[in-house]
């Protein structure tokens, strides 16, 4: 058995203490691919996971003022889903299209854990698995000049809600909410020796927002972050 503890986490002044020993998993996939002109595909998998002993985040005991977390060996986790992802040249909309695609994939999935006996009294001892959402989808607009010398992209991505802390002793589980993700990515090669790259994170200016029976627990916005890269290759 392993035993580690990680320092306070932020504004949170949470504890993480490590303790866990190993997982074993059975893993079943099922994968069909389509390729087709214009470098289109199109991706359909089918998964299930069958965790013995996974390891996973519970609460801890802690004073009035903290939240302290564990990481421990559960009893069991199944999860049971279905990723579709492809990417679609937009040349049929014309000349302009053809520096233009769009690459996506979105996860559908179903997820249950099983606490067991080395829990420290969960409010659940049945619940989702921590950190994993019922959806998660992902969706990016790509140029790429014709002359190679910029590309760009906007991406965006959204999750569904996720465990972030199981409860103890009847305390509600905590649950980070959904989080809306745009970004944008510009590059450009004025030269075989220069490299421009920008880059704007956050566009949204979301929220992380973690929630105990519907009451907010925890806020912190990570702001808007806006960065510009200079490169010369000798």
């Amino acid at each position: 058995m392993r035993c580690d503890t990680l320092l306070p986490l932020n504004d949170q002044k949470m504890n993480v203490i490590f303790c866990f020993y190993d997982t074993w998993v059975d893993n079943l996939d099922l994968r069909a691919e389509w390729f087709f002109a214009n470098g289109n595909t199109l991706t359909i998998s089918l998964f299930n996971k069958e965790i013995a002993d996974p390891i996973d985040y519970f609460e801890s005991p802690a004073s009035d003022t903290n939240t302290a977390r564990e990481i421990i060996n559960a009893d069991e986790t199944t999860i049971t889903g279905i990723e579709v992802d492809g990417v679609l040249a937009l040349g049929f909309l014309g000349d302009w299209g053809e520096s233009w695609f769009l690459q996506g994939n979105a996860t559908f999935q179903d997820t249950e854990t099983t606490a067991g006996p080395k829990a420290d009294a969960p409010t659940n001892n049945v619940r989702p698995a921590t950190g994993a959402s019922d959806y998660v989808f992902n969706m990016m607009l790509g140029y790429d000049s014709m002359d190679g010398r910029h590309s760009a992209n906007l991406l965006y991505n959204v999750f569904g809600e996720r465990l972030y802390v199981a409860g103890r002793l009847g305390a509600p589980d905590g649950y980070e909410q959904p989080f809306n993700s745009l970004d944008v990515n510009y590059s450009f090669y004025p030269t075989d020796n220069w490299t421009v790259k920008f880059k704007v994170q956050n566009l949204l200016d979301e929220t992380v927002e973690i929630e105990r029976a519907g009451v907010v627990t925890f806020a912190e916005n990570p702001g808007t972050a806006v960065a510009l890269k200079v490169k010369y290759d000798f």
